[in-house]
């Protein structure tokens, strides 16, 4: 009997939930990484260096939280939480411009390394002129918010353009505290003709961060049925065919210069308040509601590491 227990405990299979959320990291890491090795530098030659050249920066985006310990618990994985660690990664980009991009023939626009496009975003035409306006914000809303780092928003710009996620994420930006909760808000299928993974409803944020050690990643979604109204609305209109950008630009949250001292602390949260917090998620009836997790005084975190100037 001891010998029949041992093999079921050791024949278990995973929920339902978890082989959605592990599928979702897997396909998300499968996205980075085929980015990343698409756009690797030119003028790097050494073949060790560009072997290395994502997984370098992908050690920076790191799945935190519960996700490992539900694993090993066979327990359901309801949401994942994906710090983004911007002092690294602030590094890496300003070590390899100043290497790879100081002198003028390897700073032209058709260079197709990642680190370098993505630093030209800072001299893009942009209307609403986004990188002046954050010198005024907080330290984290401004590295948040900005458009020439490898932050949550250069990693969810690679995800809303793949084929397979187009118009299927559900994106709600919360600046001040730095990041985006995300919800899958469409059939996505992923895995073998016999044994497809359905990721529509799996709840990932992207979170930004100058020290994952400090990070406070405790729990990002404990207010998600405060955030269900938001989500729900952008399924409609993914599973209606509508474009979610422009079907949702009436309501998206737009950085505010000036940080919180700007904005009304009421105008984030109105929309969203007015729906029941008595109900919960029927993906997150582990919750509990409280308000947003509070974000560490500006004297407790790490200073960011600015980007080099080129002329």
């Amino acid at each position: 009997m001891d010998e029949q227990k041992r093999g079921d405990r050791m024949a278990f299979v995973p929920p339902k939930e978890s082989k959605r959320a592990m599928a979702t990291a897997a396909l998300f890491t499968m996205i980075f990484a085929r980015y990343l090795e698409d756009n690797i530098c030119p003028n790097m030659t050494d073949s060790d260096e560009r072997a290395q050249f994502a997984p370098e920066i992908l050690d920076h985006v790191i799945i935190v939280g519960g996700f490992c310990r539900d694993i090993l618990l066979n327990r359901p994985i309801r949401d994942i939480d994906i710090i983004i660690n911007l002092r690294e990664l602030c590094k890496l980009q300003t070590n390899h411009l100043k290497k790879y991009h100081s002198k003028k023939e390897h700073q032209s626009s058709g260079q197709g390394c990642v680190y370098w496009k993505r630093y030209l975003e800072k001299f893009s035409d942009d209307p609403s002129n986004i990188n002046e306006q954050q010198k005024l914000n907080p330290e984290l809303e401004m590295m948040h918010n900005i458009n020439y780092i490898f932050n949550s928003k250069f990693w969810l710009n690679i995800l809303k353009n793949n084929a397979l996620l187009q118009n299927k994420l559900s994106i709600l930006d919360k600046p001040k505290s730095g990041y985006f909760q995300i919800e899958v808000v469409n059939t996505v299928e992923v895995g073998s003709k016999d044994r497809k993974i359905n990721l529509d409803a799996q709840y990932i944020d992207f979170v930004d961060t100058f020290n994952i050690d400090k990070c406070y990643n405790d729990d990002f979604l404990a207010g998600s049925s405060k955030y269900r109204q938001f989500h729900r609305k952008s399924r409609q209109l993914s599973m209606s065919g509508i474009d979610l950008s422009s079907g949702r630009a009436g309501d998206s949250q737009k950085p505010t210069p000036g940080g919180d001292k700007a904005r009304n602390s009421d105008d984030e949260d109105s929309e969203m308040d007015e729906d029941d917090d008595s109900e919960h998620d029927h993906n997150h009836d582990h919750h509990h509601d409280h308000d947003e997790p509070k974000k560490p005084d500006r004297a407790q975190r790490l200073k960011s590491m600015g980007l080099i100037e080129f002329d």
